[in-house]
């Protein structure tokens, strides 16, 4: 079970996510599954490339997959390794299914939202690379979630699908462990980490729980 790391919203806050991995110990980083960029509103990406390109290197340099959440044309101006949609992501997800069916040899990461419903991953199982679920808990970055689900869902979905799944949604060191218990194969972390005091600290705290589970 690995982290699942997503950026804050605000592209202003991109500068503390690339401090706290410069500072953080090399031997957290196995932990670490992906990062996620996700922001929602980006009108110009220049003052911020510096650090979002320097935060691709690290992750590339610990075998961490950069993601980007939703916008498949940033996804190809960055390289990144891929793309996570959502509900109303509709045209992200058919462009990055028709670049893998052209690009078989460097396929980019499909990774989607299906909140409490196994049948949209059900539905395009043969085109994705994970899936995730929730919001299970309040959330600071999902205010107003689309669904929160029962965690059983998660085993649910291992009962009939080997494509790896991400618990998602207000999860920090006080409820993580009512998620493990259902074993998914990551968990996603964003403002307990980046709304917090000491996201380096956070952030290690997280890990430390997840290998005693």
């Amino acid at each position: 079970m690995k982290l699942y790391i997503i950026s804050p919203d605000i592209p202003e806050k991109i500068k503390d996510v690339y401090y706290a991995f410069l500072k953080l110990d090399s031997n957290y980083f196995k932990h670490i599954y992906a990062f996620q960029l996700r922001f929602k509103v980006l009108y110009n990406i220049d003052s911020y490339e510096k650090y979002i390109i320097d935060i691709k290197n690290i992750c590339k340099k610990n075998n961490i997959y950069f993601i980007i959440n939703d916008n498949f044309d940033l996804m190809m101006y960055l390289n990144a390794d891929g793309i996570h949609v959502g509900m109303d992501d509709d045209e992200s997800y058919s462009r990055a299914k028709e670049y893998n069916k052209n690009n078989t040899e460097c396929k980019k990461i499909i990774g989607i939202s299906c909140y409490n419903q196994l049948k949209r991953g059900i539905d395009i199982m043969s085109h994705i690379t994970y899936v995730s679920f929730g919001c299970f808990f309040s959330s600071q970055t999902k205010l107003n979630p689309i669904a929160r689900p029962n965690p059983q869902i998660i085993e649910e979905w291992k009962k009939i699908s080997s494509i790896p799944c991400i618990a998602i949604g207000g999860i920090d060191e006080y409820n993580i462990k009512t998620i493990t218990d259902y074993k998914p194969n990551y968990i996603a972390i964003s403002s307990y980490i980046w709304n917090s005091n000491n996201p380096i600290k956070a952030l290690k705290l997280l890990v430390d729980i997840l290998v005693q589970c």
